[in-house]
């Protein structure tokens, strides 16, 4: 491989690759490294190297298209895409087509009432079961909120007709794809407006891989190391390191563009990566699912339990196996942020709010210049009494941790039926007067216009009130938040 770099006129590329292998005695021999250099300095020069600023437009990992399927990833808009594509041109060229085209339609709309909500989508070509039919692909929302793509056999298109009904179709995979990360209000009007101003046909035609990768490598493009070798019988280099050259390295933190400019950020020049969503919530799974219930349960044996009350049992079920599912694929244990606001309304001393959302951490914060995205759930509950959170409360506090269950409440005047086999640990749960809820708290979303929240004696200044301020301007169409906040939908 070093060798193949180097005769196509990437001397770089072949001296970074033989170092990385181990190869510094090769360097030396041809005056790539000088004898004078220690082995320290030479180190020293490629950390450098690794840590310039082009780095951040250089993938963390090369796909060698040498497995039977390939997966390509992008950051469109927050949410991680992993695009998983059979080994073959055809399908690559059509994957990257369709992320190509999601990223330049979705970058266009960052200024637009489009609010990502999902943290990772996993999207899925396959080939149709037969030849022939439609020159046409269809896109599929599958378990999880995964996008099943199905695509013709063959893609090489024998009519204009037949290449037109094919880019119709990729646009309906692209607006099915867009509206599994994306939340859109009023997106029947907001499609016609975008198809009008021709930002769908816009995007594709600025992402057609294959068109590009013809006019650019030719009709047969060497695309993987397989490629290359078949032609070249010079000198090889093995791997000659025990570890990675930089497995002791730390590299450069990415840099944060900064900007003395007032007024709003210039969304629609922030790339797709600067910006981060966090979501435990998949909106249209959650709408199914229809959660209007908390139940709590307490045996002294065990932690207390907290039960969310679904009216949909399937879907019910689906969220708390993706969060089990998730626990099982990252380790993760402390990813679902439980919230209680208590004192929300005045005439409803014992009414509170529940908030679920995603757990926000300090690293992820920094990591993200363009920001965390969250979304939430938030419940009012309009208790007569204390007792029943009281008793939960008290027992968390005793054990420090409680687990969440689904449960089955469809009918007011039945018990609920708790699944338990469901389970999810928690640990942390925030409770917290609603009168400390500040301006820019993750726990405004819980806040409400139509409630007055109790304000101790003596306090003159609550934060709440700068908070329910915010929530007014925002609603009245103020300019002064200029990034608008993500939905919470509410259940009453």
């Amino acid at each position: 491989m070093p060798n193949i770099l180097v005769g196509l006129g990437f001397d770089h590329a072949r001296t970074a690759l033989l170092y990385a292998l181990g190869h510094e005695d090769t360097l030396r021999q041809e005056g790539l490294s000088p004898e004078s250099e220690t082995p320290e300095a030479v180190k020293d020069l490629m950390v450098q190297w690794v840590n310039q600023p082009a780095r951040e437009q250089v993938a963390p990992h090369p796909v060698f298209l040498d497995k039977m399927t390939a997966t390509l990833k992008s950051n469109v808009i927050g949410c991680e895409v992993n695009l998983t594509t059979p080994n073959n041109l055809q399908a690559i060229f059509l994957a990257e087509t369709l992320l190509a085209a999601l990223e330049a339609f979705l970058a266009t709309s960052l200024n637009e009432r489009v609010y990502p909500y999902r943290s990772k989508l996993e999207i899925r070509l396959r080939p149709a079961l037969f030849d022939g039919g439609e020159p046409t692909i269809t896109a599929e929302v599958v378990g999880g909120g995964a996008v099943e793509i199905t695509h013709p056999r063959d893609l090489n298109f024998a009519s204009v007709d037949a290449r037109n009904a094919f880019k119709s179709s990729v646009l309906r995979a692209i607006a099915v794809i867009m509206f599994q990360i994306a939340a859109i209000p009023e997106a029947e009007t907001y499609l016609d407006r975008l198809g009008e101003e021709g930002a769908f046909s816009r995007a594709l035609d600025f992402s057609d891989i294959a068109i590009c990768v013809e006019r650019t490598l030719g009709s047969t493009p060497k695309l993987s190391l397989s490629d290359w070798e078949k032609e070249y019988d010079g000198p090889r280099f093995a791997v000659q390191r025990k570890l990675a050259w930089d497995h002791d390295v730390l590299r450069a933190e990415p840099e944060k563009a900064t900007s003395k400019a007032e007024g709003p950020p210039d969304l629609e020049r922030m790339p797709h990566g600067a910006r981060r969503v966090l979501s435990v919530i998949d909106i249209p799974l959650w709408d199914k699912a229809h959660w209007h219930a908390a139940i709590y349960a307490d045996d002294p044996r065990q932690p207390p339990i907290l039960a969310l009350g679904f009216e949909d049992e399937k879907a019910g079920v689906e969220i708390f196996e993706g969060w089990r599912a998730r626990q099982q694929e990252t380790r993760e244990t402390e990813f679902v942020r439980m919230a209680i606001l208590t004192g929300i309304d005045k005439p409803a001393p014992y009414a509170y709010t529940m908030i679920i959302g995603a757990e926000v951490s300090a690293e992820a914060t920094k990591a993200s210049p363009g920001g965390v995205l969250t979304v939430s759930r938030i419940l009012q509950m309009n208790s007569s009494t204390p007792k029943n959170l009281d008793t939960f409360l008290e027992a968390y506090r005793r054990v420090g941790r409680y687990v969440m269950v689904p449960a089955v409440f469809t009918d007011a005047g039945k018990p609920p039926r708790l699944l338990m086999e469901h389970w999810v640990m928690q640990t942390k749960l925030v409770v917290r007067p609603a009168w400390q809820v500040g301006e820019y708290d993750p726990d405004s979303v819980g806040l409400s216009l139509e409630n007055d929240p109790i304000i101790p004696e003596g306090i003159t200044d609550p934060p709440v009130h700068a908070a329910l301020k915010r929530i007014r301007e925002r609603r009245d169409g103020s300019p002064r938040s200029p990034q608008p906040a993500m939905p919470a939908p509410r259940t009453a």
